[in-house]
C-alpha cells in the first residue's frame, strides 16, 4: 500500500455513516424530472409518451452526448434549456436498446460512438465532461496505461465505494473494455486503503473473469489523491506537466462509475439514466446511498433519509471541500432548482453550527499550513497578491482552506482567475 505525493491532508472522512449502506432506490420516486439540454437537439415534443432509456435529445457537436429519459411517462414541458418529464411510476423500459452484438470487443472509434450515444460523461464528482472525447484523445496519443479511479478521497462520499462493492463485475468489465479499445496492456484500478472490502470484491471478480490485463492497486488514503494528475504521478512516477492532463505522459484516467457505465452500454445496451448519490451530512437523519434518476430535484432526496434536523442548514452539491453550495439559510445562496446530474456523486447537508462558516475578518498569520497542504506546491497564502506561484496549476481541492487556522477562504481565492477578486 503506497501513496506518496507532496502536500495533501487528512480531513475527517465522515464515511462511516454510509459506507455500509447498500444502494437503494428513493422511497418516493420523483413526480417530475428535469433534464438539462445544454445545447442538444430535443427530439420529443410536449405531450409525447416516453419510456425509460429513450433518447430525448441528440448530440449536436463533438462535445455533446445524447440525453435519455430517466423515467417513463409524459413530456410536460420543452424549452431551449430543459425537458420536464412527468413520471408515471411504471419505469417502462425502452424497447430500442441495443447491446454490442459483434463477436469482438469494440475498438476506440467504435466504443467512442457507443459512449456518445449512451450519454456517458466523466462521472466523478464535478466532472461531467464527455467521456468519448477523452477516449479518442487517448487513442490518438497513444497511451500505454489506463487508470480507473476508485480512490474516492472526498469526505462524506461513498457512492464509488458501494459501486465497487456491489457491482464489481461492471467495474472490472468496463475497465477491460476500455483497455482493449485503447490497445494497452495494463489497466490499473486504484482503490484507497479504507475500502479493503471493495478491493477484495474487485480481486475476486478479476480472478473469476480471468482478466489478467486488469490489476488492482491499493493506495494509502490521503486527500486529494483522487485528482487525476496526482493519481497518475503516484501510480506511474510520471509527472503531468503544468496545464496538461495525464494523456501528456501516456496515461488516461476514468472514474469507476464511468467504467461501469461503459459496461452497461456495451454489454446491456443501457444508456446513463441513473447514478448513485450519497445523501449525508450532520443535518441528515438517516444518511443513505440512493440510485437516483438523472434530473431528480436535489431537494427531494432528503425525503428518503427521514428528512433533515436543525433549523439552519447548508447544502453542498459534492461536499464541503470542493463542492458548490446550492442552499444556505444563513446567507443569500438559494438554488432550490438544482437537480441530480450525471456527475452528482454526493449531496451533503450540514447544520450551520457544524459547517464551519468562514469568518472572513481574520488575517493570515503566515503559519505555512496551506503551503504544506497544497499538493501542487503553490503558495495559497499569497492568493490575494498574485504571488501564489501559478494559479493555473491549482486543482481546486480545497486542502488549503481546510487546514487554515485563520479560516480564510483560500480555496475561493485560488479558484478566481483574476487577481485580487
Amino acid at each position: 500500500m503506497y501513496a506518496r505525493f507532496f502536500g495533501g491532508s487528512h480531513p475527517a472522512g465522515h464515511k462511516e455513516t454510509t459506507r455500509r449502506k447498500a444502494v437503494a432506490s428513493p422511497d418516493m420516486p420523483p413526480r417530475k424530472v428535469q433534464l438539462m439540454l445544454k445545447g442538444r437537439r430535443c427530439v420529443v415534443s410536449n405531450g409525447a409518451r416516453v419510456t425509460l432509456g429513450q433518447c430525448i435529445a441528440e448530440p449536436v457537436g463533438e462535445d455533446d452526448v445524447a440525453l435519455h429519459a430517466s423515467v417513463s411517462g409524459t413530456v410536460e414541458l420543452v424549452t431551449e434549456e430543459k425537458v420536464v418529464l412527468r413520471n408515471d411510476g411504471k419505469d417502462s423500459v425502452c424497447p430500442e436498446l441495443f447491446p454490442w452484438s459483434e463477436s469482438h470487443a469494440p475498438n476506440a472509434r467504435q466504443l467512442a460512438v457507443v459512449m456518445r450515444n449512451a450519454g456517458i460523461v466523466g462521472m466523478s464528482s464535478g466532472d461531467g465532461q464527455p467521456a468519448h472525447k477523452k477516449l479518442v484523445a487517448a487513442a490518438a496519443a497513444p497511451v500505454d496505461t489506463l487508470i480507473v479511479n476508485g480512490v474516492e478521497c472526498d469526505p462524506w462520499h461513498t457512492a464509488d465505494h458501494r459501486l465497487m462493492l456491489e457491482q464489481p463485475d461492471k467495474v472490472v468489465g468496463g475497465a477491460d473494455l476500455l483497455r482493449q479499445a485503447l490497445g494497452v496492456k495494463r489497466a490499473i484500478i486504484a482503490v484507497a486503503g479504507d475500502k479493503l472490502d471493495a478491493v477484495n470484491a474487485l480481486e475476486a471478480e478479476r480472478e473469476a473473469l480471468g482478466e489478467h490485463g486488469v490489476t488492482i492497486k491499493t493506495l494509502r488514503r490521503r486527500y486529494p489523491l483522487g485528482e487525476e494528475r496526482i493519481l497518475t504521478g503516484v501510480l506511474t512516477g510520471r509527472q503531468v506537466p503544468l496545464g496538461a492532463n495525464p494523456i501528456a505522459v501516456r496515461c488516461v484516467v476514468f472514474n469507476v462509475a464511468t467504467a461501469a457505465a461503459v459496461y452497461d452500454a456495451v454489454v446491456e445496451g443501457r444508456p446513463v439514466t441513473h447514478r448513485i448519490v450519497t445523501v449525508t451530512g450532520t443535518a441528515v437523519v438517516k444518511p443513505r446511498n440512493l440510485l437516483a434518476p438523472i434530473g431528480m430535484p436535489v431537494r427531494e432526496l432528503p425525503d428518503s433519509t427521514d428528512g433533515l434536523r436543525g433549523e439552519l442548514v447548508k447544502t453542498y452539491l459534492g461536499g464541503p471541500m470542493r463542492g458548490r453550495v446550492i442552499h444556505d439559510e444563513d446567507s443569500a445562496v438559494e438554488k432550490n432548482a438544482a437537480v441530480v446530474e450525471k456527475d452528482t456523486a454526493a449531496v451533503v447537508v450540514l447544520r450551520v453550527a457544524g459547517s464551519h462558516p468562514r469568518r472572513g475578518k481574520s488575517v493570515c498569520i503566515r503559519c505555512g499550513e496551506c503551503v504544506s497542504a497544497c499538493p501542487m506546491g503553490l503558495l495559497p497564502l499569497y492568493a490575494r497578491t498574485g504571488e501564489e506561484g501559478g494559479r493555473e496549476a491549482c486543482v481546486s481541492c480545497g486542502a488549503c482552506s481546510a487546514v487554515c487556522p485563520a479560516e480564510l477562504p483560500l480555496h475561493e481565492w485560488m479558484s478566481r482567475k483574476e487577481e485580487g477578486q
